[in-house]
């Protein structure tokens, strides 16, 4: 299933849509059905040149991980500068997948571009809090300022 993403940030993702981003030569692609089976569920949006990646679900080793890693580092292989991971709906996260936030995170410093966390919640707060990433990664409660940030 493919759709094209809105400029505007305002459009919330449809549930169960995973599109695919047409930058160029590139394209991020993403498996609606695989995403479902692992209780994964991705979307990106854009709010200027901030891109939003809205994750839903259990971000755990395996198959659910493997996806989030691939669309991270698709996200970073064509060209994205500014990048909002919303962690809002996410019900559980692993040291895998906080690894692959961490490794999307150092990519993207390392060509001086930036990634920042929004509003992680409950456990998964917490976690993030117990290995440190909060004071590694910016974090930002509120949408619109965290877009705001990175100008």
């Amino acid at each position: 299933m493919e759709t094209t993403v809105r400029a505007d940030f305002e459009q919330p993702c449809q549930s169960g849509l995973f599109p695919t981003i047409d930058w160029g030569e590139s394209k991020l692609k993403t498996d609606a059905n695989l995403a479902r089976s692992m209780g994964l569920q991705l979307c990106v949006r854009h709010a200027a040149d901030v891109v939003i990646v809205d994750l839903h679900g259990k971000a755990t080793i395996g198959r659910a991980n493997d996806f989030l890693d691939s669309q991270l580092r698709q996200l970073i292989e064509v060209g994205t500068s500014k990048m909002l991971v919303n962690l809002t709906e996410v019900t559980q996260l692993d040291s895998s997948s906080i690894g692959s936030i961490v490794r999307a995170f150092t990519s993207l410093k390392h060509r001086g571009a930036s990634l920042k966390l929004l509003a992680p919640r409950g456990n998964v707060r917490l976690v993030l809090e117990t290995v440190h990433l909060l004071d590694l990664i910016p974090t930002i409660e509120d949408e619109t300022q965290a877009i705001a940030s990175f100008q």
